[in-house]
């Protein structure tokens, strides 16, 4: 079964504090991009690769497909206004065959070979799968001046990327997300959940290096992560 992976890349990095766009900052001589598609290029099983940016870097992103040689590359398009948007204008650019599809977010370079294979290995048998880490902090529902409840850690997971699923799957999820454009998500597998509560979420561990980029210390933990791993 094909595995396409669509790499959302449409970040502006305000957080982050960067001049450009965090998708485009360097990480270690080559961009946050180039290394997140580096990742899936690298996976025997993944068997194609599109991007999905904002309309005003379509040309930077092109540019950087250009230089590089990603044989799997299958397609680069710009995205909505929502996550969802984005990512159903990239499964546009599928295969419209059954397959399996890993979204992943651009801003998670360090995505390692071990939870690509996970996702995968996972759909197998099933048709939507989350990658997430145990959390280890004690953890509080607050109305944000007092604490109301705590919560038990050993059933709280923190959510990552990819995230994998049945395109048929997923394709009607989009379409029911569209139909209702009242329900934003903040991932995917929540249109699941959403508009498919019978549909089982697998759920597989991702890694406490699978960081997303969003704030300026995680570049610095990220090129401490990449000397280590040289090493």
């Amino acid at each position: 079964m094909r595995n396409t992976a669509i790499i959302l890349a449409g970040g502006k990095g305000e957080r982050a504090g960067f001049a450009v766009p965090k998708q485009f900052a360097e990480l270690a001589g080559r961009t946050v991009i180039e290394r997140t598609v580096d990742a899936f290029e690298r996976h025997p099983m993944i068997t194609g690769i599109v991007i999905v940016t904002i309309a005003d870097c379509m040309d930077r992103m092109q540019t950087i497909v250009e230089r590089n040689t990603w044989h799997k590359f299958a397609g680069l398009c710009s995205g909505g206004f929502t996550r969802f948007a984005s990512a159903n204008a990239g499964l546009m650019l599928c295969p419209a065959a059954e397959g399996n599809v890993l979204i992943h977010d651009g801003a998670r370079p360090l995505v390692g070979q071990e939870v690509i294979s996970r996702v995968i290995t996972a759909l197998e048998g099933s048709e939507a799968v989350i990658t997430a880490v145990p959390s280890t902090d004690s953890l509080v529902m607050t109305d944000g001046g007092s604490v109301e409840s705590y919560l038990d850690r050993s059933k709280v997971w923190r959510v990552q990327t990819p995230q994998g699923f049945r395109t048929s799957l997923l394709r009607s999820a989009y379409l029911e997300a569209l139909r209702h454009s009242y329900f934003d998500a903040t991932d995917d597998a929540m249109l699941i959940r959403r508009y498919f509560p019978d549909r089982h979420i697998a759920v597989v561990e991702g890694s406490e290096s699978n960081i997303k980029l969003t704030y300026p210390g995680d570049m610095k933990r990220m090129e401490q992560i990449l000397a280590t791993q040289k090493q």
